[in-house]
């Protein structure tokens, strides 16, 4: 059977045929981001109140002078489930303008290959390739210099050839505390 619709008349079915799917796949989008929204609050108020009776037990176990090892784990495992649903690295931010300062001294002969910022040691990793042992040594020069950061630490291996030096360094940011 032939189908003898005029092309623009097509083209306005084939497009309302395409709103109706992405309005269908967003709604059972939502729906189900309000299931997950709703599972995930049941859990986290679930560990919360298994959390505060497996204290309450403690302290009775605790008076009566009895083995506390095994409770003691269940407590740590259902602190850690807590913890996961918290996400509390989420909140983690790298300070600002920390990878641009390291660019910004970086001399010509230093080509970078990784970048990392660790949070908790408050620390940078960076890798990278060297033309010249001196490239190197003013490199790290210039970030010890620098206000943000204090002494670099990198294994003597860095610079023991003369060209193309393969390098890892960790920087220590200076922390509000030690300023």
């Amino acid at each position: 059977m032939a189908n003898l619709l005029p092309q623009n008349k097509k083209k306005e079915i084939s497009q309302e045929h395409n709103m109706r799917f992405l309005t269908a796949l967003f709604f059972v989008s939502g729906i189900v981001l309000i299931i997950l929204t709703v599972l995930m609050a049941s859990l986290y108020f679930l560990l919360n109140s298994r959390l505060s009776g497996l204290e309450q037990v403690y302290k009775v176990v605790v008076e009566k002078d009895e083995d506390t090892s095994e409770l003691e784990a269940s407590i740590e495992d259902t602190l850690a489930r807590l913890e996961l649903l918290e996400n509390n690295y989420s909140q983690v931010k790298i300070p600002y303008g920390v990878f641009k300062s390291i660019i910004d001294i970086k001399p010509d002969g230093i080509s970078l290959t990784k970048m990392s910022y660790n949070p908790k040691e408050s620390q940078v990793s960076i890798s990278g390739i060297a033309s010249y042992r001196k490239d190197l040594q003013d490199f790290i020069d210039a970030i010890e210099k620098h206000e943000l950061f204090m002494p670099v630490e990198y294994p003597f291996s860095n610079i023991t050839q003369k060209e193309d030096i393969e390098f890892s360094l960790d920087i220590n940011m200076e922390t509000e505390d030690e300023k």
